[in-house]
């Protein structure tokens, strides 16, 4: 699980001038209707490095700066916000091929500042026709047992390429053609681009992950086979062909022609049953959004298959709480804040699918008075047992979002699902295909079970909000808003809402408040409540005395990743000390009466390994242990794991050094002895002189070896344990001064 959801780009229409406020990389707009409660020069209530953006013609927001400016670009050219949202959706698959690109789908919201019309574009894919249930249960999967994530089986068609056609054909100025749109895309994918620190970990992390489930990610995707460094230039010319060919024919050639065979080949070659039928029978669908209204605004939100429904599910439970008087982040704000998003989560998972095969009740669900039901299920004092449907009649990602001088929004939102999807890249085409179909189930008779040509449950949503004008008025444009990061989407659109809302942040504050997330976890069959580093430990305890499992804080989670680099290097220490055992020599030494000194050395090498083992356990206890929320302790246990670690390392490393300087004990012509003992290691200068050892043999090649890995080995640990010290006392030190920062080795 993943916390650094990025929530995008909102705008802020103040009176009668346009101000577009842009809040970096996570972005809110604002408009007069939406007032926070000091001003920006006033204190914040949470420690951030980025202000927001204030601007006059046009502001856009997305993950990563050269995206952004090519959007830029394009309001700059004349385009609109349509034109520069493909623009950065474009270019984003060139710098984030392992969250989006056109192997993945898009939905799409776009408000029509002259109207005030909201209308949106579907483009999420189809399953293929011929991927029944009956067919994946002939091939042995079942409910329990679904094909693995990143199988072929689980692509569905593509709906990304056409969405961007749809979208600059539908709503863009008109004024730049679609080759123009896709241009700057073109270039960056040609000329290439320095990979940024943040994109260069994640990327290793998505082909780590790949290969841990066996797969390979197509070469297009990597350098040398390796995924990029930091600061590394990547170039993608197959990507840059494939859009040059978008943006030169259109949908066409996507969906038919070359790459279209590619992907039909991959997918075959890999067990998929996709054809080229599939791929040329999709295309976009115009979708008109769903709303609720809350206190005076009014949210907006793809209609399902997307899982925008949540949201507002959540957001009218909420509606029936008192939030402002609980307080921002307290424990009945987030206990209640747990309950709604448990009920509106479980609502959604029950009936969201594919509305072209099930009928689902929005009306009913949407209804005010369902949500005040469903609200009385809600013990302040006690989190439910169990959450159940409630009765009605009748789950990686790039989100961002841009607004023009016009006064038009477009909030677009593009995946691939897991990160690099499936792995599997078409031939020569630059790009991988999406897992969404992961996303279905293969329970007979549920709403969002497999079937052939079908939409499956999808995470991904845009948003947008307005004043809740009657209907006769032209709603004025609020925000555009988004949030990264599968099944936290819904949860992160309510959250950053109510934090301005309701307790008058700004849009920058309404970002970096500590967030919370909600996620069942089946392999202990629990909901997990986690709450970001700034949530008071009170309030932890005090959820967890009302039966929540909380996870508190998220940011500790570096412990166990610390713990797992050191457990092989102990481990590989200990391993080359039982090693030395093995030579004849060192078992005779012992039987001729020189046990003591044997024990000397080997017990303080064995020693020194099992000291070094220490912090390894002790990191990893820390980071799986959701009982150890009491942070001070926590950082207490970091901090002597560390000093053991030293002192282990230390130990082996000095022990060592003195058994390399003594040498072996062997048999020479003058029987058993020590025969470079008096030399103070100058024998390791003239290896002519090992010869001297007649038995065992190779006796001081395999005593050198293995004692200079253990000395690597201490170094090593050293270095990485005084890392950790440093990391523990700078954050005893600074931590009441500087709130909410991290300063773990991840950081």
């Amino acid at each position: 699980m993943d916390f650094e959801h990025a929530i995008r780009t909102e705008f802020h229409n103040f009176i009668d001038k346009k101000v577009y406020i842009g809040t970096g990389f996570s972005g809110i707009v604002v408009s007069s209707g939406l007032q926070w409660g000091h001003i920006m020069d006033a204190e914040l209530m949470f420690s951030s490095h980025r202000s927001p953006v204030v601007c006059l013609h046009g502001c856009a927001a997305s993950s990563q700066s050269l995206a952004t400016s090519i959007g830029l670009d394009i309001l700059k050219r004349g385009g609109n916000a349509a034109d520069a949202a493909i623009a950065i959706a474009a270019a984003l698959s060139v710098t984030e091929p392992f969250s989006t690109g056109p192997g993945g789908d898009a939905f799409c919201l776009f408000y029509n500042g002259n109207t005030g019309d909201i209308t949106g574009i579907n483009g999420s894919g189809r399953s293929p026709r011929a991927q029944t249930l009956d067919f994946l249960e002939g091939r042995g999967y079942s409910a329990e047992a679904p094909p693995p994530s990143y199988d072929a089986l689980n692509i569905t068609v593509p709906g990304a390429p056409a969405c961007w056609c749809d979208t600059v054909r539908l709503f863009g100025s008109q004024k730049l053609s679609l080759q123009d749109v896709l241009s700057g895309a073109v270039e960056l994918a040609e000329v290439g681009f320095p990979v940024h620190e943040v994109t260069a970990h994640h990327w290793a992390l998505g082909v780590a992950a790949l290969r841990r489930a066996g797969k390979e990610l197509g070469g297009d995707l990597l350098i040398n086979g390796q995924a990029p460094n930091h600061g590394q230039v990547f170039r993608n010319p197959a990507l840059a062909h494939t859009l040059k060919e978008l943006g030169e024919r259109g949908k066409t050639a996507f969906y038919q022609g070359r790459v279209a065979q590619a992907i039909v080949d991959v997918i075959g070659q890999n067990g998929g049953v996709m054809t080229l039928d599939d791929l040329r029978g999709h295309d976009s669908e115009m979708m008109t959004p769903i709303s609720v209204e809350y206190k005076g605004v009014r949210l907006w939100e793809p209609p399902p298959n997307s899982q925008g429904l949540a949201a507002l599910l959540m957001l009218n439970i909420l509606e029936n709480f008192p939030l402002k008087a609980l307080g921002h982040n307290s424990s009945d704000y987030i206990h209640v804040l747990v309950e709604a998003i448990r009920l509106g989560t479980t609502d959604t998972r029950h009936h969201l699918s594919d509305p072209d095969h099930v009928s689902i009740p929005l009306e009913n669900l949407l209804d005010k008075d369902y949500s005040c039901q469903r609200a009385k299920g809600i013990n302040m004092d006690r989190a439910m047992e169990a959450v159940e449907p409630g009765l009605v009649t009748g789950s990686d990602t790039v989100y961002f979002c841009v607004i023009d001088s016009q006064g038009n929004a477009c909030s677009f939102v593009n995946s691939i699902y897991m990160s690099f999807g499936t792995g599997l890249v078409p031939y020569d085409c630059g790009f991988s295909l999406q897992n969404r179909g992961n996303n279905f189930t293969l329970r007979r008779n549920h709403s969002n079970c497999i079937a052939g040509g079908k939409r499956p449950y999808h995470t991904i949503m845009a948003a947008l909000l307005t004043d809740s004008s009657p209907k006769s008025h032209k709603p004025r444009l609020l925000a555009a808003l988004g949030v990264m990061g599968g099944f936290m989407q819904p949860q992160g659109h309510v959250q950053v809402l109510l934090n301005m809302l309701e307790f008058g942040m700004n849009p920058q504050e309404a970002l970096d408040a500590p967030r919370v997330y909600v996620h069942y976890d089946p392999s202990d069959d629990q909901v997990l409540v986690h709450l970001e580093d700034g949530v008071d430990q009170k309030v932890a305890e005090e959820l967890r005395r009302r039966g929540h499992h909380v996870k508190w804080p998220v940011t500790v989670g570096f412990a166990r990743s610390l713990g797992l680099a050191l457990l092989p290097l102990a481990l590989c220490s200990i391993v080359a000390n039982l090693l030395l055992l093995f030579p004849m020599g060192q078992i005779t030494y012992i039987q001729e009466g020189h046990l003591a000194k044997f024990i000397y050395y080997f017990g303080g090498l064995g020693g020194g390994g099992l000291l070094m083992l220490v912090p390894a356990v002790i990191f990893i206890t820390l980071g799986k242990c959701s009982c150890c929320y009491n942070e001070g302790l926590m950082m207490c246990g970091s901090v002597l794991a560390a000093v053991v670690g030293l002192a282990g390392s230390a130990y082996s490393f000095i022990m060592s050094g003195l058994a390399l300087l003594e040498g072996p004990h062997c048999f020479t012509s003058l029987g058993w002895k020590d025969p470079f003992e008096q030399q103070g290691g100058k024998y390791l200068l003239e290896p002519e002189s090992w010869s001297e050892c007649l038995q065992p043999v190779h006796i001081v090649e395999w005593h050198v070896t293995l004692l200079c890995v253990l000395l690597g080995l201490a170094i090593l640990e050293f270095i990485i344990c005084l890392l950790q010290l440093g990391n523990g006392l700078v954050n005893a030190v600074c931590r009441p001064c500087c709130y909410k920062q991290e300063y773990s080795l991840n950081a």
